[in-house]
């Protein structure tokens, strides 16, 4: 209901003085582990009165899954693939699943890595292998693939699955805008053009 009363009234005014093209992006924990709640939050959406594209996050898979895949069922079955992008304007937009889940010790699907599954950097590189590297992209993502905090030195993609291959691959191109949700705070770093 908070998401209703003030996400949604606070976007429509937004919306409400775009001209042209208007997107929503929500980054992850869509339901919260109510997986009942899939249907509500379509509803809620469509009052944005503009596309709405989605970000699997760890708080929207199943907990009594077996595995990764199958804790994703739920998310899939409602809102489309984990994977994905699109062209909006002058941006390659890719939403992207980086968090690998796991059983936690009391058999649950709650505990996560962070990084990328084999088939996922695959999809990836597949995917940006289309995009010439003078396109600007967007890259949407639940937890934060490349900074923990802002001015922290402590970089995600040296301690996450295919970090250091997504961190490489990403460098080719001119401007990339990484968002992410998950972190519960708010920042913005900007990376020195040559690092």
């Amino acid at each position: 209901e908070a998401y209703l009363n003030s996400v949604i009234p606070d976007a429509e005014a937004f919306r409400s003085g775009v001209e042209g093209e208007c997107y929503s992006i929500d980054l992850g924990d869509l339901v919260y582990n109510y997986l009942t709640a899939y249907d509500d939050y379509i509803d809620i959406t469509e009052g944005l009165k503009c596309p709405t594209f989605n970000v699997i996050g760890n708080h929207d898979n199943d907990p009594n899954a077996a595995d990764d895949d199958a804790g994703a069922a739920y998310f899939e079955s409602y809102l489309g693939p984990r994977n994905y992008s699109f062209n909006a304007g002058k941006f390659h937009v890719v939403v992207i699943d980086n968090l690998i889940m796991r059983k936690n010790s009391s058999g649950q699907l709650k505990d996560y890595d962070q990084g990328l599954t084999d088939d996922i950097w695959k999809w990836m590189q597949k995917d940006l292998s289309y995009v010439d590297y003078s396109t600007p992209l967007i890259i949407c993502s639940h937890s934060p693939m490349f900074m923990v905090a802002a001015g922290s030195d402590r970089s995600q993609a040296s301690t996450t699955r295919h970090g250091a291959d997504y961190s490489l691959l990403l460098s080719k191109y001119k401007k990339v805008y990484a968002w992410a949700g998950h972190v519960h705070n708010t920042f913005n770093y900007v990376y020195d053009a040559s690092s």
